[in-house]
């Protein structure tokens, strides 16, 4: 009798301890399953923790032409460098901060040249695997190549991407004004819009694509007679990696803006050749989504405003 009663006791034992153990596991499951994550994930954090710091170093310089119809702007040939500056840190939940810094600088032969630095900074959520959000807010300065007058400004806005396998898809809208200027009757951008769209698209681990568009849209003329304008800039960059850190590339960007009072526009082009070097995540397509942003080229609108006067 005593042997039979000890088995039955273990048995009852064992049986009891199992029944909570997986009771603990199915209320764990079902609490990450409400919360919509992944089980085995529910507790993983959504950032790789060996990248502290990742970072993208450019630069690039072309040529083009350029063409306006204002009396005595005549085509141009059109010369030009310039590049930038981002990097981000992460948190392991996903929210970041995300520095930028570019130059551009464009000589149109034989007389006039502009210059345009930005700097500006990027608050950031991702999950790393489908979407980035954030607001973005900058500081510019652009010199006007008319008359060798200068501006700087402001710009501000919000931002968004979103992966699919290979493909990035990535928006940006915002308001821009100028704060101060040496020429106080200079043609500027006044309580002006702006949004952005682009896309990209990695063929494999080394070689990629992208490119984006800009509308601008605003009050343009001086304080002393107002007009309204708007303006396109776009850019297309074929990508190849050649070291685990660096990569060259070929591209192609261009603009277009028109005054609507007097129907004057100005437009250029321009093909360029250059360079990226990537810190922390190396693989273009994992900089993209540890560095996802970068500052929209609201410099060139102020710059060839005073163009189409």
């Amino acid at each position: 009798f005593l042997m039979i009663r000890v088995p039955l006791r273990f048995t009852f034992f064992l049986f009891t301890t199992l029944f909570r153990s997986r009771s603990v596991s199915l209320s764990s499951t079902i609490m990450a399953i409400s919360l919509g994550v992944s089980p085995a994930l529910a507790s993983d954090p959504v950032v790789d923790p060996s990248v502290k710091f990742s970072g993208i170093i450019s630069g690039w310089a072309g040529v083009g032409q350029s063409d306006s119809t204002d009396a005595g702007l005549d085509q141009d040939s059109l010369y030009g460098f310039g590049g930038d500056a981002r990097v981000s840190t992460f948190d392991p939940s996903g929210f970041g901060v995300q520095l930028d810094a570019r130059g551009e600088f464009l000589y149109e032969f034989p007389l006039e040249n502009s210059a345009i630095f930005e700097t500006g900074a990027h608050l950031i959520y991702s999950d790393m695997q489908n979407f980035a959000v954030g607001a973005f807010g900058g500081l510019g300065y652009s010199e006007l190549p008319a008359d060798n007058s200068d501006v700087t400004y402001i710009m501000y806005g919000l931002e968004g991407a979103y992966y699919a396998g290979a493909f990035k898809l990535f928006g940006q809208a915002g308001l821009t004004n100028f704060i101060a200027t040496n020429d106080s009757n200079s043609d500027l951008f006044r309580d002006a819009w702006f949004a952005r769209a682009g896309a990209g698209y990695s063929f494999n681990a080394s070689t990629a694509i992208s490119g984006d568009l800009t509308y601008t849209a605003g009050t343009t003329d001086s304080q002393f007679d107002p007009d309204d304008g708007y303006g396109l800039t776009w850019n297309v960059e074929l990508e190849r990696q050649f070291t685990s850190n660096a990569s060259g590339f070929v591209g192609y960007s261009g603009s277009y803006f028109t005054n609507t009072a007097d129907d004057t526009n100005y437009s250029d082009n321009i093909f360029k050749l250059g360079f990226k070097f990537r810190l922390g995540a190396n693989s273009i397509q994992q900089s993209e989504k540890y560095v996802p942003f970068d500052l929209p080229n609201i410099g060139r609108a102020y710059a060839v405003t005073e163009e189409v006067d």
